[in-house]
């Protein structure tokens, strides 16, 4: 499989992970993160500034017709199940990767 030109099997482990999203069908949020945080996780794991990283969480959340400011806050315990797949799925693109998988 290439990705972007580049046979998958050269890249290092670290970096293929890293351009791949992945989307699970059971929505896989954390249940002690709010929505805002779990849409995060990716962004902050690979060192995105605050700024950066809340700009693509307000951006994803908007795009998938969660208010920011009023689901920003909420535990995955708190969303419909739909809400959490969108949140799933909005966690799964945070970090811009080249490739999305779902389950």
């Amino acid at each position: 499989i290439r990705l972007d030109g580049a046979d998958n099997r050269s890249l290092p482990g670290y970096e293929l992970r890293r351009s791949i999203g992945y989307a699970i069908q059971g929505h896989g949020l954390f249940p002690h993160r709010t929505v805002a945080q779990n849409i995060a996780t990716v962004p902050v794991l690979l060192g995105w500034d605050a700024a950066r990283t809340k700009r693509r969480v307000d951006e994803l959340m908007t795009l998938y017709q969660l208010d920011p400011q009023a689901f920003g806050p909420r535990y995955p315990h708190e969303l419909s199940g739909g809400q959490q797949q969108r949140v799933g799925v909005a966690r799964a693109l945070a970090a811009e990767p080249n490739v999305l998988l779902m389950d």
